[in-house]
């Protein structure tokens, strides 16, 4: 459950989108949820699909998106990391979550994270490979939104741009 958009283009970026898609297989029930939750911002990150998109077409370049919730999985963290399947999202429980234990033992986890976190960022790698193969270094270009509410809180924050230290 992993779309890639101009695969094959030779380039200097790459396109990320970890939370493109409210999608949620149907054998996980919604994970309890309506489909008005899913359609917030706590399923997923509401537009960044469409610029990264438009982002990727304007720079010519490949671009990879999780085809699937962030609520499934969250591609955006690590895997030892205790919010990587959210119980509970801005208040909301997640029903088709909350059983699934922390611990790597756990099989939901696991097959989780093969079916839908491993092919995510193994297909963010082999876009990589090739293009290093290449003798390309793309800058990786991630691409999020948020709402301008989270827990009852405004955000008064309208665009961010964060980097780490390869300036």
């Amino acid at each position: 459950m992993t779309q890639v958009r101009n695969k094959n283009k030779e380039s200097n970026f790459l396109i990320i989108c970890d939370h493109a898609s409210n999608k949620i297989p149907s054998k996980f029930n919604k994970l309890g949820l309506s489909q008005d939750i899913l359609n917030t911002h706590i399923a997923y990150d509401i537009g960044s699909k469409e610029v990264a998109i438009k982002l990727s077409n304007i720079l010519d370049c490949p671009l990879v998106m999780s085809d699937f919730s962030r609520l499934l999985i969250d591609p955006n963290r690590g895997i030892d990391d205790p919010t990587l399947i959210m119980k509970v999202s801005d208040g909301k429980i997640i029903e088709g979550n909350k059983n699934i234990s922390f611990f790597n033992n756990c099989k939901e986890k696991k097959k989780r994270i093969t079916n839908y976190y491993n092919t995510y960022h193994n297909k963010i790698s082999e876009i990589i490979d090739h293009s290093l193969k290449k003798n390309m270094f793309p800058a990786i270009i991630s691409i999020h939104t948020f709402t301008p509410s989270f827990g009852g809180n405004k955000r008064s924050t309208e665009l961010g741009i964060l980097w780490d230290s390869d300036n």
